[in-house]
């Protein structure tokens, strides 16, 4: 056998060998294709979304929010009463460009938990999920703080699945990941509620194990991350006020 010959057989028997340890790292990192193919079409999407805000630049619609990131890190003059949430506004002083970044990696992990944590790797749920991934794409786009919003209630569907019978402790971190998400966009104060009773009515019907003190943890600790911003909002307007009175929030007050 010529040289040439032993070296394209060499490659041929080295090829299997070559493919068969890359199919074994994907498995480390992907569960199944469609775990794959979701983390592609997230990646996809937020590549686009970060290039779109890299092309139009900073947002002067984005002013009112580093106004009151800076008077609530920094102690600057208070901006006008009217006002967004406190989240993205201290995210946005504290991180200026940055802040898409970081708003798009958590909309990505925590999409991709959902997707692992809620076992979608049969093919109904996984195109219902590339229908929510498509939904996701578009509100990002519109306004970039969906991302770790929307990223955060998605994260919490999956954590009252995975962990929501082992009680308190599940419970609170649920709190929290609703909190983070109220303090971002103001509409999670109305989805809260509707979460609580969704749950609660699949456990009442049976369809769903009992998650009863992970509930009230839940609970509690969402009341506690709503109290810091009903101390500001009373200090400067006189009057409590839950939501934000900026813009076109379906929770406007």
């Amino acid at each position: 056998m010529s040289g040439i010959d032993q070296s394209m057989a060499g490659r041929a028997s080295r090829s299997p060998n070559a493919r068969q340890r890359i199919g074994d790292t994907s498995a480390l990192i992907f569960r199944s294709r469609s775990e794959r193919n979701v983390v592609v079409w997230l990646t996809g999407w937020t590549l686009l979304f970060l290039a779109f805000h890299s092309a139009i630049g900073p947002d002067e619609l984005h002013r009112s929010h580093i106004l009151l990131g800076r008077h609530l890190l920094f102690g600057e003059p208070a901006p006008n009463p009217a006002h967004p949430m406190a989240g993205y506004a201290i995210m946005i002083a504290a991180l200026g460009a940055w802040t898409p970044v970081l708003s798009t990696v958590i909309g990505w992990i925590a999409f991709v938990l959902t997707f692992r944590w809620l076992d979608l790797d049969q093919a109904s749920p996984s195109l219902v999920f590339y229908g929510v991934i498509i939904a996701y794409a578009g509100a990002i786009t519109s306004w970039n703080d969906h991302a770790p919003w929307l990223g955060l209630i998605m994260l919490s569907l999956a954590v009252v699945q995975r962990y929501g019978t082992r009680g308190i402790w599940p419970g609170t971190i649920l709190g929290v990941l609703w909190g983070l998400a109220y303090n971002i966009r103001a509409e999670a104060l109305l989805l809260f509620p509707l979460y609580l009773v969704m749950q609660i009515g699949l456990e009442a019907s049976g369809w769903s194990a009992s998650r009863l003190k992970c509930h009230v943890a839940t609970l509690a600790t969402f009341v506690l991350c709503m109290i810091p911003w009903g101390l500001y909002t009373t200090s400067v307007l006189g009057k409590y006020t839950p939501g934000t009175t900026h813009s076109w929030s379906v929770a406007y007050y």
